[in-house]
């Protein structure tokens, strides 16, 4: 059985990785304070390390499980304009990344290192959005997500290192964070508060976390293909969040008011953060198996779920 190395393994997306991977991989976490009561349910082995200020704790855990894959999920997620948080991110999300090469970059095992990327790292460009564009970031956090991207490919065009970056789109799916824009709307509606959000004309690429899980899977299938390559995985579609709010509101039959622009537009915020997928759909013959309606609607009746428990 191939063995994949999570880090960040019990955040939002690692958690959903694990649930779809665990029967067919040996999956091992690391992260700075493991989630062990989930971790232990699914059986998975875990270390407690903090990747960024302890290397020699990184290279011993490389060289115990010598891994075939490789998912680096480590980040600090947060689209703010806010320069105070450059510096934090250029460590979380460029220095831990430097520390895990120097640690696997010997490992003969390694068949696929996959840095999880995001769209975001487009910014205030035309899209649909295209592998080949030049990004034009516009926070803290898509330039450090660029600037990760980018050592990733250049590590795999100059020194043969397996690499490759999945840019993410806006997913969807249980053990998102709460403070996240769906889980706030999804929490107030249920509860028939209010929702105060910006005039919610931006458009937004969603996808539903199992899809997004299968088609990870599906690039594992053929690991040596993507190997340099930059891959947008996510549905390529394209709904504003006042589409995405008003249908949560109907479909929950909730009596909240949305008071649109009650908040401000993040300050140079695209009108439009849609990826293209072509390039996803050439590598990969994967089918969806929701819309960006149905995962909304999905994770609908989840919370809901939560609710009755």
């Amino acid at each position: 059985m191939k063995k994949i190395l999570i880090f960040g393994g019990d955040g939002f997306i690692g958690k959903n990785l694990i649930e779809e991977f665990t029967q067919e991989y040996e999956l091992v976490s690391v992260s700075r304070t493991p989630d062990e009561n989930f971790l232990n349910k699914y059986s998975v082995k875990f270390y407690q390390c903090d990747v960024l200020n302890n290397r020699k704790k990184l290279h011993f855990i490389i060289q115990e499980e010598t891994p075939d894959f490789v998912f680096n999920l480590i980040s600090i997620v947060n689209g703010a304009r806010d320069f105070s948080l450059l510096d934090k991110m250029i460590k979380i999300n460029i220095q831990t990344i430097n520390n895990l090469f120097d640690a696997l970059i010997k490992n003969p095992n390694l068949k696929l290192f996959l840095q999880f990327g995001s769209i975001e790292e487009y910014g205030n460009i035309f899209s649909p959005y295209k592998e080949t564009d030049r990004e034009n970031p516009n926070s803290p956090y898509s330039l450090t997500k660029q600037a990760a991207t980018n050592m990733s490919i250049m590590m795999a065009k100059t020194y043969g290192f397996p690499a490759s970056v999945i840019r993410c789109g806006n997913v969807i799916g249980k053990y998102q964070n709460e403070d996240k824009f769906i889980p706030y709307l999804i929490r107030n509606f249920i509860q028939n508060k209010p929702v105060e959000m910006s005039s919610g004309e931006q458009k937004r690429d969603y996808i539903h976390v199992k899809d997004f899980a299968l088609i990870i899977k599906q690039i594992l299938e053929n690991p040596e293909k993507f190997i340099g390559e930059i891959i947008n995985v996510t549905s390529g579609e394209n709904y504003s969040l006042r589409e995405i709010a008003e249908h949560a509101k109907s479909f929950l039959r909730s009596e909240s008011d949305i008071y649109y622009g009650s908040k401000t537009k993040r300050s140079n915020d695209p009108d439009s953060l849609q990826a293209d997928i072509k390039k996803l759909k050439f590598f990969t013959d994967y089918t969806f198996q929701y819309d960006t309606l149905e995962a909304l609607e999905d994770y609908i009746n989840y919370q809901l779920s939560l609710n009755k428990l």
